[in-house]
């Protein structure tokens, strides 16, 4: 149905009506790009975040993971400031003196994938450090998907303020051509609540009532 829709306005009166004003031809047609949602708010084990692949605080060459995350959350909740996210490394929890926990406490195989992903694109690929968007599905890292990655724009600035995210992304080095990882190739819970509360819920409980079968 909604493709149909989409063909069928290519003959809409709006539309030939724009068409002899900017003189493109009938004949060219449109296309409709069938694309799939992924979701950071999918379940309680899902989320979303951005990471740095070099930590602004630390003066050290290599990759060293520096970011936000959250659980039960989009994309657009993390980056517009909506939820109240957490870190990605142990050694940013520490640096900032953050009372919350990890990505790399929380979901380690997760973050072991994210890692492995960064020192890719940056030691395999030649590429300058990235900021690097994700979403995974689940706690499985065959569930992880990077939806973008660019160059680095970091201001450097007082310690625990926050990081600066570009508000534009088509400003980046390399609009439009994000780094792919799927499994074997490659390498989402509501999103009112608030990530601390649910991190609470679901890695405070006694290991054998939990579903998730993680381990802290």
């Amino acid at each position: 149905m909604t493709i149909d829709s989409v063909f069928d306005s290519w003959s809409s009166q709006r539309a030939e009506v724009y068409r002899e004003h900017m003189q493109i031809a009938d004949e060219w047609g449109t296309a409709v790009i069938v694309q799939k949602m992924i979701l950071g708010n999918l379940n309680r084990t899902s989320g979303t975040g951005v990471v740095f692949t070099q930590n602004p605080n630390r003066e050290r060459q290599g990759v060293h993971l520096f970011g936000d995350f959250t659980l039960c959350s989009q994309g657009e909740d993390i980056v517009g400031g909506l939820v109240n996210a957490l870190p990605i490394s142990e050694t940013q929890r520490k640096q900032l003196q953050l009372d919350r926990q990890s990505l790399q406490s929380l979901l380690p195989d997760m973050y072991k994938r994210i890692h492995q992903i960064a020192q890719d694109i940056v030691e395999n690929h030649g590429y300058p450090p990235q900021e690097i968007e994700f979403t995974f599905e689940s706690e499985n890292p065959d569930d992880l998907y990077i939806l973008q990655t660019r160059d680095m724009d970091i201001k450097k600035t007082e310690k625990n303020t926050p990081l600066h995210y570009p508000t534009r992304p088509d400003e980046s080095g390399r609009p439009g051509n994000g780094y792919r990882w799927r499994s074997h190739e490659r390498h989402p819970c509501l999103r009112h609540e608030r990530s601390e509360r649910i991190c609470q819920k679901i890695f405070q409980q006694k290991p054998d009532s939990r579903s998730s079968g993680y381990r802290t």
